[in-house]
């Protein structure tokens, strides 16, 4: 742990411990309104019909993608999703242009 005072760092070792805990992710996830991070989480939820729904969704879920990621990509595909939204491209129309944009610093 990173706490600079060596006397706390087993301390917050455990409180590190508990809160990723999937019996404690479980009670706060369900009582927050959250998904689970995890899906050993989402078996402590006692709601059966949304553990069947949000199952699929915890086991194929990705981490947040870079922030260099998302200043080069989002734009592109901020304003295909726009065009399409405001119908103002077709979505097949508006996938392309933002492909083509996206492939073309790579044929660098």
């Amino acid at each position: 742990m990173a706490d600079p005072v060596p006397e706390r760092r087993p301390a917050a070792a455990r409180l590190a411990e508990y809160l990723t805990d999937s019996s404690f992710l479980a009670q706060w996830t369900a009582a927050a309104g959250y998904l689970p991070t995890r899906p050993a989480a989402l078996e402590g939820w006692s709601n059966g019909v949304l553990k069947t729904v949000f199952s699929p969704i915890t086991t194929s879920a990705q981490a947040r993608p870079s922030t260099d990621l998302l200043a080069s990509q989002g734009p592109v595909l901020k304003e295909a999703v726009l065009k399409m939204l405001k119908r103002e491209s077709p979505p097949q129309d508006a996938a392309q242009v933002a492909a083509d944009r996206l492939a073309a610093p790579q044929s660098r």
